[in-house]
């Protein structure tokens, strides 16, 4: 063999190594990346995932937040109706008083002029 087909196969058996470790490393780098990508997508379906549980976690809130106002609502204003009943009966304590006083004086009075 002469130089010359000796220097062609060393140059041809080094560019199919090279052409190898190209594939190669073409073959890892989609390897990386399809699992880089298969990372991402997991994460976004995760985060989505998450997403809707805080969402409905929110909704359920919100709900019960809306029941405690009616409640409160409800309650404020069953208070004020309490204390709306007891100025009344108050109120109507003392008119009796009063009225039970005022007819006191006057059947005194009568008794007197009598």
């Amino acid at each position: 063999m002469n130089r010359t087909t000796r220097s062609s196969q060393s140059r041809t058996q080094s560019n199919n190594q090279i052409d190898e470790l190209n594939a190669s490393s073409e073959d890892q780098m989609l390897s990386i990346m399809t699992r880089e990508t298969k990372l991402v997508e997991e994460k976004t379906i995760t985060t989505i995932t998450y997403m809707k549980e805080m969402n409905n976690s929110i909704n359920i809130l919100t709900k019960k937040i809306e029941n405690l106002e009616s409640k409160i609502d409800n309650m404020q204003i069953n208070i004020i109706n309490g204390i709306k009943n007891e100025m009344q009966k108050l109120m109507n304590n003392e008119l009796t008083n009063i009225y039970n006083g005022v007819v006191g004086d006057l059947m005194a009075k009568r008794a007197t002029l009598s």
